[in-house]
């Protein structure tokens, strides 16, 4: 680190004064910077440079943020339509803050008082004495038609609850229950799928519904063959031993 920025010597009298200084210094600069800002969008530099705007070329050419570049260029043309406000921003009396406050209730008559009412002041007092000066009028009553329900909510409410999928297996569990032959993790199991199913059938209603069948030639459908491998997959022995 560099020894100019090592303060640690200094007295608290001399740090304070120092910073007082800089502090002046840093206003006229800011009213130096705001003069060069206007001469340059009079002279319409920045096109000629190949940016759009003056809030592009103090982002992109001098590296400025948003938020500094917007309030610059603001204060900027402000000053350009009153150069009165340069003296009051190079004495520190009137902010960057206040002047893009300002900018729009700025008139011919009323600038010279408006900016002086509002010298030393926050921007937070700023906006207050503004909001007493120009009141904005009330917002108008309006009654506006509730939104219609989407096509996913009305089939929402129209799908019937889960409890009724516990329900309809209530009869099936207890006639499983009572089944003779199988043990207590089967029939559980067995209640788990047949429960599964029921889910899927009341959230998805349109999966119930098979989709035809196109005949191959003979008028046999293709899916017979399946039918028949599937027919002899569950009358095998460990799928009867599983159903009984």
């Amino acid at each position: 680190m560099n020894d100019q920025y090592r303060l640690g010597r200094l007295g608290n009298s001399e740090l304070l004064a120092g910073l007082s200084v800089l502090v002046q210094q840093s206003n006229e600069l800011t009213a130096q910077m705001l003069a060069h800002l206007v001469e340059l969008e009079e002279r319409m530099l920045h096109p000629e440079l190949g940016y759009p705007s003056l809030f592009s070329y103090c982002v992109e050419a001098l590296g400025m943020s948003e938020g500094a570049a917007g309030r610059r260029v603001a204060a900027a043309r402000v000053c350009r339509r009153f150069p009165g406000a340069f003296e009051r921003v190079a004495r520190g009396r009137l902010h960057l803050c206040a002047l893009c406050a300002l900018a729009p209730h700025l008139t011919a008559d009323n600038a010279t008082e408006l900016m002086d009412a509002c010298l030393g002041k926050t921007r937070r007092q700023v906006e207050e004495l503004l909001a007493m000066r120009f009141p904005r009028p009330d917002v108008r009553e309006q009654i506006r038609r509730l939104p219609t329900r989407t096509a996913a909510v009305a089939v929402a409410e129209q799908a019937p609850p889960v409890t009724q999928a516990v329900e309809s297996l209530a009869p099936l569990a207890e006639s499983v229950e009572h089944r003779p032959g199988r043990s207590r993790r089967n029939r559980l199991q067995f209640l788990r799928i047949r429960l599964r199913h029921q889910r899927v059938r009341l959230r998805h209603p349109q999966r119930n519904q098979t989709p035809p069948r196109a005949p191959t030639r003979g008028g046999v459908h293709e899916s017979s063959s399946r039918f028949q491998s599937t027919a002899s997959a569950c009358t095998s022995p460990r799928m009867r031993n599983f159903a009984t």
